[in-house]
């Protein structure tokens, strides 16, 4: 996985990636040279399965900048089909800290992180439980009711009559933008959007642009990218067909599937890595790629 930095390192942008394999620990590196500058230990728990992360405001004055790492992950509830399901775990997480500064810090960083639990329980969700693994912050807001800080989540729900349910929930920033760093938060209910289904795809990451103006969204192959205005809900903006460009990963002998995605800040530029073989989980070093569009 990969969120990319408004930081900088001797003129690179710096990057932050993650194992799901090895769920203790982000890094900081810069993106060109691959530079491990430090890492941030997680709180480890043996059910984490984290899946994505994203760099977004940590509240809605977007004075700070946090980093968001969405233990989201639920293979088991993958055979849920809506309603009520006791499949996988029924929590979830979101670990959210203050971006360090990256020229005060080396070595083992010591973060305090807020915990913030989630489930599927909200009264109008269709699923008592999810798998996920795509996350993002909304940047700036807009005027139909959302704000910067606000925090979505899209389930991998796309088979036989999973393909209609609601695939799109929303953590609102009200309810975590005063969560105290090394506490964890009350439980918090997703909110499912209102008629977003999106498209019949096992969907792996997400982010959203700086500028608020563009949201990718991947499988394993394919980024496909959509385009909101200011007056444009993220729920609406999904609702859209994508745009007519879509960017199609090339196949690699040396890697797996591609599933993450992060846009560059102020750049028409996105950065997306691969994935280990199953053969050589641990014993290899996957490369992040960036792609400029226009």
């Amino acid at each position: 996985m990969i969120a990319v930095s408004k930081q900088t390192w001797s003129g690179q942008p710096v990057i932050w990636i993650a194992n799901d394999k090895d769920e203790n620990f982000v890094y900081a590196s810069t993106l060109h040279t691959g530079k491990s500058l430090f890492r941030v230990e997680l709180p480890y728990n043996v059910n984490n399965d984290i899946e994505s992360m994203s760099i977004g405001p940590c509240n809605t004055d977007r004075t700070t900048s946090c980093l968001y790492v969405a233990n989201i992950g639920n293979n088991p509830a993958q055979s849920c089909k809506g309603g009520s399901c006791n499949r996988g775990a029924a929590l979830r997480s979101i670990f959210k800290f203050k971006e360090p500064d990256i020229h005060r810090h080396s070595g083992k960083v010591e973060a305090s992180v807020a915990i913030l639990p989630i489930d599927y329980m909200d009264i109008s969700s269709p699923s008592e439980r999810a798998d996920a693994e795509s996350f993002f912050v909304d940047f700036t807001g807009d005027k139909n009711n959302g704000k910067p800080g606000d925090l979505y989540i899209v389930t991998k729900w796309n088979k036989n009559k999973r393909k209609r349910l609601t695939r799109l929930f929303k953590y609102p920033v009200e309810f975590h933008e005063n969560a105290k760093y090394g506490e964890t938060s009350e439980v918090y209910s997703v909110q499912p959007t209102e008629n977003s289904p999106l498209k019949k795809r096992t969907w792996t990451d997400a982010d959203m642009s700086v500028d608020g103006s563009l949201i990718a969204i991947r499988d394993g192959r394919n980024v496909y990218f959509f385009t909101r205005s200011s007056s444009e809900s993220v729920t609406e903006a999904l609702k859209k067909k994508p745009c007519e460009y879509v960017y199609r990963t090339p196949k690699s002998k040396n890697y797996a599937q591609f599933e993450a995605v992060g846009f560059l800040p102020n750049k028409n530029a996105f950065a997306e890595i691969s994935e280990c073989k199953r053969s050589n989980y641990g014993d290899c070093d996957p490369h992040a790629y960036v792609i400029a569009y226009k």
